[in-house]
């Protein structure tokens, strides 16, 4: 299980206005085959045309993919970045609107909770997801202002794009929650009672 870091990102700092036209959407992660961005962000962009703008930034097995479709395609708002560092990536998601993450369709992917919904969800903006399964589940049980679609649907993820609110949710309760050292904390008193118990 993941955590969210304590002081990762400030929510009270000045965050710049939404974007009217187009709708600023940030992946920051893996390009590899458990998350086929390769596989939806060209179709979407392609769909939804001048409405958004995509910035993708990371490295992996399918960032080549993902460059080769999005030139063949004459996608000109889709703009594929390499890795940063993390004070880079913090403005990234500053001047991002919403927040992109997915996963591919693989049955193996289905009982999978990737870590990047902590770092995102403890920025306040809002997050689009594809995601199966678990995943799916615990978004909408545990994160405010998220809209999960079907992996792989163009359709699905266009659709719930519009319940999304642009700006940012507090969500102290889920960064409270899921904080590394209140986590840590709680794993440390079970050993000791475990611990105690064996003695």
């Amino acid at each position: 299980m993941e955590a969210v870091e304590q002081g990762a990102f400030d929510p009270n700092q000045t965050i710049p206005s939404p974007s009217q036209k187009p709708l600023q959407v940030l992946y920051a992660g893996n390009l590899g085959v458990g998350q086929a961005i390769e596989d939806i962000v060209p179709q979407l962009a392609q769909r939804l045309g001048d409405r958004v703008k995509f910035r993708i930034i990371g490295g992996g097995a399918g960032a080549d993919a993902l460059r080769e479709r999005v030139a063949a395609m004459g996608l000109d708002n889709v703009v594929v970045e390499p890795p940063v560092s993390r004070e880079a990536l913090i403005g990234a998601y500053q001047a991002a609107d919403v927040l992109f993450l997915h996963l591919n369709t693989l049955p193996s992917l289905n009982s999978v909770l990737p870590s990047k919904l902590f770092e995102y969800a403890a920025t306040g903006k809002p997050i689009w997801a594809g995601l199966p399964g678990y995943s799916a589940c615990f978004v909408q049980r545990e994160i405010e202002n998220a809209a999960v679609f079907e992996p792989g649907s163009v359709e699905s993820a266009v659709k719930v794009l519009e319940s999304l609110t642009i700006g940012i949710t507090p969500r102290q309760r889920f960064v409270a929650k899921w904080r590394r050292d209140k986590i840590m904390d709680a794993m440390v008193n079970e050993v000791k009672m475990l611990v105690n118990h064996e003695a």
